[in-house]
């Protein structure tokens, strides 16, 4: 296996950005959703969407369960070699579908369901399905049946 960093550094450094990031939105969902919103820690964040604490729980929430998806995605696709540039545009563009996303979440923009940040949501959704296709391909191309 290639040295990874030289080649696949912009997924390598997505990936570090976005845990990152999520560690962040754990902070901030602890002050705001917890600390100054009242909320019970480990307790379901309240259904309330015009709360601006609940948002940040959520979005901390949504953030978590997406992370472990993308990053197996991105590590697989660097451990079978898939095609580098793809990979690490993809990686790229999903971390900035994911910041997108959670800026609209906190703003409380548009509609609860189907509004803007439903479109991004399913944006870096598909972006995960690509990583983990071309990832696909990558290993049943190198297979010699």
């Amino acid at each position: 296996m290639p040295d990874l960093v030289p080649v696949y550094g912009p997924a390598i450094a997505s990936l570090i950005v976005l845990g990152l990031i999520v560690l962040a939105q754990a902070f901030l969902g602890a002050i705001f959703g917890l600390v100054v919103g009242g909320g019970t820690p480990g307790a379901a964040p309240p259904g309330d969407y015009g709360h601006f604490g609940s948002r940040a729980l959520r979005t901390h929430a949504n953030s978590v369960e997406n992370l472990s998806a993308f990053a197996l995605l991105v590590i697989m696709a660097m451990f079978v070699s898939a095609e580098p540039r793809l990979i690490n545009l993809l990686a790229m563009a999903h971390v900035a579908a994911r910041i997108l996303y959670w800026i609209v979440y906190y703003a409380g923009l548009g509609a609860v369901g189907g509004g803007p940040r439903t479109l991004i949501y399913v944006i870096g959704w598909g972006i995960n399905v690509a990583i983990g296709v071309i990832a696909l391909m990558a290993v049943l191309s190198q297979l010699s049946v």
